[in-house]
């Protein structure tokens, strides 16, 4: 395996871990990357109820990797494996949370059903008089989206890897990928493959070669707090929120109807909704309406939180594929060029990295990876919604 060149296109947390990988079999690696991270994330890791069953089978996958890998990369510290609780807040809701559990019994992930009170165990400051109840998912965590790209990446580099931002890139021939960079400086990186892990970019690099890359289109139609948008919405659009230092103790990730919370690195906490977020145009300036109010909706569960502001907002469109589920295959026959994109790359981001390593060195293709070709867009498959794209 070991003599190949890859470049690896992007530096977000699925190129970082494809940099990695690749390393560490041994691979001559140059990392390529317009910018020198990713976009913002919430970072749940996760295996939770993701349909079609491949689909929540790869996300279990996906957790097996990243317990496998914070255990062998020295210095690894991403992933915050505190488990999350999914609060319920209506008796109506109980049998059908209770339902899914037992479905996750079945599939050997763990779940479990807590009561109000061990709910406030866990979480002392958790205003517990608007829930029911709930559900514990202990390998569940959050990850530091920033600290993973850049301990992998640094992982990378000292197994060989050369790492260039601040390229972009314009074009492919025959020998690898054509750059440039912000003093206009033109760059012919070699190479015997190309992974395309530039999310949302993929599509434009694909589109060099003539390809139609199924992507969604980052366009929503307009909203306004008075209006909600009407019609088809973008549920590519992501926002995300921290907050300055807080006394509000925060353990796990919380998610609650309209919003998600997690702890921050610092002393605040990191809140979003993407179905809030993904009814918006992210040129709509009423969009920045939305921190206050996922601030409103954090401060229902956890008053402590009137304490604090919000510091810091980002907002990206969400890299999301025609169906929602991910896409790893090659894009042109010679098998020099391949592509891997999926909004789940938080949680994908270590088994694809390994499995895509294997397929590009090696020649042979996870059966896992079978249901995420190309082909299906191509061969009559009907379009699916799957519940890990909301």
């Amino acid at each position: 395996m070991g003599s190949a060149r890859v470049i690896i296109v992007g530096a977000g947390v699925i190129a970082a871990a494809q940099a990695y990988a690749f390393a560490a079999r041994g691979a001559e690696v140059t990392i390529v990357s317009a910018s020198p991270s990713g976009t913002p994330s919430f970072g749940w890791v996760n295996a939770n109820t993701k349909l079609p069953a491949c689909w929540g089978d790869l996300h279990l996958r996906g957790l097996d990797a990243h317990e496998d890998w914070m255990r062998r990369i020295p210095g690894a510290s991403w992933f915050h494996q505190t488990g999350s609780i999914e609060l319920i807040a209506d008796d109506a809701d109980l049998a059908g949370v209770a339902l899914k559990v037992r479905r996750h019994h079945a599939r050997d992930y763990q779940a479990e059903m807590l009561t109000r009170q061990q709910i406030a165990e866990l979480e002392p400051d958790l205003d517990v008089s608007r829930i029911v109840g709930g559900c514990w998912f202990a390998r569940e965590g959050w990850t530091d989206v920033p600290a993973m790209c850049d301990q992998l990446i640094q992982a990378a580099v000292a197994l060989g890897a050369r790492f260039h931002p601040h390229e972009t890139v314009t074009g492919f021939d025959k020998t690898g990928v054509v750059t440039i960079n912000e003093s206009h400086e033109r760059t012919i990186h070699h190479a015997d493959h190309v992974v395309l892990a530039a999310g949302n970019g993929v599509r434009a690099l694909a589109a060099t070669l003539g390809r139609d890359y199924p992507l969604l289109e980052p366009v929503a139609p307009l909203a306004s707090p008075a209006s909600p948008a009407r019609g088809p919405h973008s549920p590519t659009v992501g926002l995300l929120c921290t907050t300055a230092p807080t006394l509000a103790r925060v353990a796990h990730v919380i998610r609650g109807e309209g919003i998600s919370i997690r702890p921050d690195r610092g002393r605040g906490v990191v809140f979003t909704d993407h179905p809030t977020g993904g009814s918006w145009d992210r040129n709509d300036p009423h969009i920045w309406s939305l921190p206050q109010l996922f601030h409103a909706r954090a401060q229902r569960l956890f008053p402590k939180l009137r304490d604090t502001c919000v510091e810091t907002v980002g907002i990206a469109n969400r890299v999301l594929t025609d169906d929602g589920l991910t896409i790893a295959d090659w894009l042109d026959a010679s098998r020099r060029l391949y592509a891997v994109t999926t909004h789940s790359g938080v949680t994908l981001a270590p088994y694809l990295a390994n499995a895509v390593a294997d397929e590009v060195l090696g020649g042979v293709r996870a059966p896992e990876l079978a249901p995420f070709a190309l082909s299906r867009f191509t061969a009559g498959h009907a379009r699916t919604e799957s519940s890990a794209a909301h």
